[in-house]
Order: C-alpha cells, then sequence, then structure tokens
C-alpha cells in the first residue's frame, strides 16, 4: 500500500492497494494513523525518514501496519511531500501480543505470572511510594492443596484454583492487584491501603473469601489458606525485597496451624539467616565427619545389667562444641540430609554391636530411622549393604520407628516392615503413647519392642495407669517393653512392680561415647565375674 501525502497531509495519489482499504478518498495522514506518528510527519522538520509499526483505521476496522515513510518532492507542484508504504501485519502483531501475553500471564486462571510481577509490581509500588502511600504485598499459600489433587484429580485441582482467583480478583479489583505464582501460591498487592482497612481486616478479608466452600464434582470442597504480609516501605520498597519477606511471613503462618495469616518482622529474617548459616555447618560437618554416634545403655529392670544400648548422633562443633540433636536434627530433615545422616549413624552402631561383640558382649542396637528416612526407596538394600559390608549381625540391631511412620497403614509400610523383619532385624516403635497409640499397629506390623516416652515416665506417680496399661499390652502381644527417661530409683522401683523388661535414663547413664561404653561393659563384667 503506497500513498503520497502532502507536507500537509491530505492524500495526493494512493495506489490500488492503498485504495482498497482506506475509508474515504480523501481521508487524510491525521485520519489514517491512529498514533503520536502523525504529529512526528507533520511537525518534524528535521525528520527524513520514519519506520514504524503503527495502529491505522481501515474500512475493516483498526489494523496494525509497518510503515516505512519518506520526505519527498510532488512531482507535480514541487512542494514537500511524504511517500509511505505500509504494508498490513495485524496477524504477526496478534501473534505478538498473545505470546507477551502468555509470558506475563498464568494460562490457567489468565492472571499475571511472575515474569509479570517483577516489572508490573515494582511500576506500582513505585508509584505509591512516590506519592507517599503505604501499601502491602500479600503470598497466599493453599493449605493440603496438594490432597485436593491426590483425592480427586488435577483437573478438580485446576478448578479450584480458577475459584480462588476468580474470589480473590473481585475482592477489590481497584486496590488489589492479584497474581498467579505458580502451584498454589497466589500475590496481591494492596495500594493504596484505605483509612477504614487495616492490614489486618485485609488479612481476614482474602481468608473469608477463600475458605468459603466450593463445589466440584458434585463435591463441597473447603480449603484454607496461610498468609504473610510485608508492609511497605517499612519492610522493604523493592518487589523482590517484599516477596521474600512476605514468603518467610507465610511460611511462619503454617507454622503456627495454618488458616493464619502473619506478618513479616526481622526476627523472621534473622532466624531464615540462622537457618540458612546453620545448613551450611550441617553439610560441612557432613562431610568432615563432624558428628559422632554416642550410645545409651539399656539396662535389664530387675538384674541392672546393660543388655543393649541406642544410638544417638551428637554433632561435635570443632568452636562450639557439643550441640543438641534438637537443634539440628530438624534441619537435617528440612534440608534433606536426614538420610545421610542416618547411614552415618547406622554403619557405626553396626561397627560398634561387631567389636562389642569380639570382646564377648552380646547386645544388642538400637538405631532411630527418620520418617524420611525410612520412606526412602532403597532403604532396605542400604541398611543389608551397610550389614554385610560390615560383617554384622541383623538379629543384634533393632530399628526404631515412630507412629507416625505407621498412619498411613499401606502396603508398602508393610512390606518394608517384613523385609526388615525377614532379615533379621528388629522392629522397636518409639515414643509409644505420645501419638495415636493405635492398638492395631501391635496386630498389624511386625513389632518387637514397644519404648514408653519419657514423659510418662517423668510423672508416672499420676501416669502409673497408663504406664501399667502399655505394659500390660506389651505383655498380651508378646513385645518387649523399654521405659526412657528413667531418673529416680523411685521411678525404676515402680517399672520393676509393673515388670517392665528394660530401662535407659540418667539413672543409669547419659549417652557416652564408644570407648566409654566399652569401658562401662569391661568395669560391669569385672564386677560380676
Amino acid at each position: 500500500m503506497i500513498t503520497l501525502y502532502s507536507a500537509t497531509g491530505e492524500p495526493l495519489y494512493r495506489n490500488p492497494a492503498a485504495r482498497s482499504v482506506v475509508r474515504a478518498t480523501a481521508e487524510t495522514l491525521h485520519e489514517h494513523f491512529d498514533s503520536p506518528l502523525t504529529m512526528q510527519m507533520l511537525t518534524g522538520a528535521n525528520v527524513n525518514e520514519i519506520n514504524a509499526v503503527a495502529a491505522t483505521q481501515t474500512a475493516f476496522g483498526k489494523r496494525w501496519h509497518d510503515i516505512t515513510a519518506r520526505r519527498c518532492f510532488d512531482a507535480v507542484s514541487g512542494d514537500h511531500a511524504w511517500l509511505i508504504s505500509e504494508v498490513d501485519v495485524s496477524k504477526l502483531k496478534a501473534t505478538e501480543e498473545r505470546a507477551q501475553f502468555l509470558a506475563e500471564h498464568d494460562t490457567l486462571t489468565k492472571l499475571p505470572n511472575r515474569n509479570h510481577v517483577t516489572s508490573g509490581f515494582q511500576a506500582r509500588i513505585d508509584q505509591l511510594l512516590a506519592s507517599g502511600r503505604r501499601g502491602a504485598l500479600i503470598f497466599v499459600d493453599l493449605d493440603h492443596f496438594k490432597d485436593v489433587n491426590d483425592t480427586l484429580g488435577h483437573a478438580a485441582g485446576d478448578e479450584l484454583l480458577v475459584e480462588i482467583a476468580s474470589r480473590l480478583t473481585t475482592l477489590d479489583p481497584e486496590q488489589y492487584a492479584v497474581a498467579r505464582l505458580g502451584g498454589d501460591e497466589f500475590l496481591l498487592l494492596v495500594g493504596p491501603i484505605k483509612e477504614n482497612l487495616t492490614p489486618i481486616n485485609i488479612a481476614n478479608r482474602i481468608r473469608n473469601a477463600v475458605s468459603q466452600p466450593v463445589s466440584i464434582q458434585g463435591r463441597d470442597l473447603k480449603v484454607t489458606p496461610s498468609i504473610g504480609i510485608s508492609m511497605f516501605p517499612d519492610d522493604g520498597q523493592k518487589i523482590d525485597e517484599l516477596m521474600r519477606h512476605a514468603d518467610l511471613a507465610m511460611y511462619h503462618a503454617k507454622d503456627n496451624g495454618r488458616n493464619n495469616f502473619a506478618f513479616f518482622s526481622q526476627d523472621l529474617s534473622d532466624a531464615m539467616e540462622q537457618r540458612i548459616s546453620l545448613e551450611s555447618e550441617l553439610r560441612t560437618a557432613l562431610a568432615e565427619k563432624q558428628f559422632a554416634t554416642y550410645f545409651q545403655p539399656r539396662v535389664d529392670v530387675q538384674t541392672n545389667r546393660v543388655v543393649g544400648a541406642e544410638s544417638l548422633v551428637r554433632w561435635i562443633h570443632p568452636t562450639r562444641g557439643m550441640i543438641s540433636p534438637a537443634t539440628f536434627i530438624p534441619v537435617c530433615e528440612a534440608c534433606g540430609l536426614i538420610n545421610a545422616l542416618g547411614k552415618t549413624v547406622f554403619e557405626e552402631s553396626v561397627c560398634a554391636q561387631v567389636e562389642w561383640a569380639k570382646l564377648g558382649f552380646d547386645l544388642r542396637l538400637s538405631v532411630n530411622l527418620s520418617p524420611l528416612q525410612f520412606g526412602e526407596e532403597n532403604l532396605v538394600q542400604d541398611l543389608i549393604t551397610m550389614i554385610e559390608q560390615n560383617q554384622g549381625s541383623p538379629q543384634h540391631i533393632e530399628l526404631e520407628i515412630t507412629e507416625s511412620v505407621l498412619l498411613g497403614h499401606d502396603q508398602a509400610t508393610i512390606d518394608k516392615l517384613h523385609a526388615l523383619v525377614d532379615y533379621g532385624f528388629g522392629i522397636a516403635l518409639d515414643d509409644f503413647g505420645t501419638g495415636y497409640s493405635n492398638l492395631a499397629y501391635l496386630h498389624r506390623y511386625p513389632l518387637g519392642t514397644l519404648k514408653i516416652d519419657r514423659s510418662f515416665i517423668q510423672v508416672i506417680d499420676t501416669a502409673r495407669p497408663i504406664v501399667e496399661l502399655i505394659v500390660s499390652m506389651a505383655h498380651l502381644f508378646e513385645l518387649d517393653v523399654v521405659a526412657e527417661g528413667v531418673e529416680t530409683q523411685p521411678q525404676l522401683e515402680s517399672l520393676k512392680t509393673l515388670g517392665c523388661h528394660e530401662y535407659q535414663g540418667f539413672l543409669f547413664e547419659k549417652a557416652i561415647d564408644f570407648a566409654a561404653f566399652t569401658r562401662l561393659l569391661e568395669n560391669e563384667s569385672r564386677l560380676c565375674a
């Protein structure tokens, strides 16, 4: 499409292609182009050539044309003119706009995505701050959303996400900007915060909106949100910093029971920094073998002789000394180090069992398996390999699990436990009485030992009926029963009268290293000779 326009914008000539798209023969340059391009050509005295993609008004409606405009002279009058060639690129423009939309929006909910948040939300924050107004960035994570996908399928999960997205976008479109970051995470930019709405009011509005039941596949589903809030400018002015702070607050809300909200505070940031630092130190500790296996004696209640030991891990830090497992075990579980740490403790326990057997001490060692470690696909083979490589005796190794391992009642758990028992390992149920304490556990699973939690032993005078019941159940199912945390002689005397088999605790000895435990065994052997 080629058109010659006068310097003031009147049409002088059009070729057939150009004539086929104009709305009127006399259509001027200004009427044809819906763009600042017109003013540039009509007022830019020093502009000789212009290349642009611009919106044009045509007989077929608004179209996008790739335009080349050159300053020239009209051959008839000799006056300045503009020679303009146009190519319709509307389809290409629509494709580009679609690609741009897909790049910055979630395909499921059509909400802005993380790419858009980085630029779009930051521009809005800058605008609010420039006008001296405050706002909030709010993380919303759906609690237990995975359960919906697992039970009803991903189609139901997608339908739920679309409904939640709709609810969030209709809260207050003028004040709230909503994005989906992925999965079940949404981000809201709220601002300016109106005088009649506090951040707490906003959080409650979000929680109420999300928590309303949703009808999907003929079922009424209800999900609750965990909400984290960072305020600007108080908690930051850049989108990355505000998102990081809101995310920390959201996880704090989850830790406090879910269906809750929390505000960012510097304490949360400090705790995360400490956590990251601790995780780094733990990786170094594993590589440099700073962990040591200690052993707490398991003692026969009636004879007060050592009959076994529980293996307990200790972190011997090069500068801070011994660090409590309560400090580092949860971090190991959260960052994926627990399996490597568990293997280290197990192998050292097997080596200790072998060495004591060589000295003539027939001991059973109990080694803890965390739920995450128990869930490892290759657990059984890994344990068998370590036993065989170190020539240990599986009949002298007892694996301690907690009730949480058994909650699923799934066949895989049953098969794994039977595979371990068939090889020769014993299975002990640790902390019995503090969880569900389901009697079916004692019937369904191949358990050999019950361990009574220390919390009952500490108050055995008042908890005696519970301890007596646990011991009686153990006898009924022909299980060994071990009391943990025995610290006083009266506690031990009570266990004797109840028929408890073994105990461990500070009354006899704390957890000690291999050398000290060996001396303990040798001293006891000499005394009994």
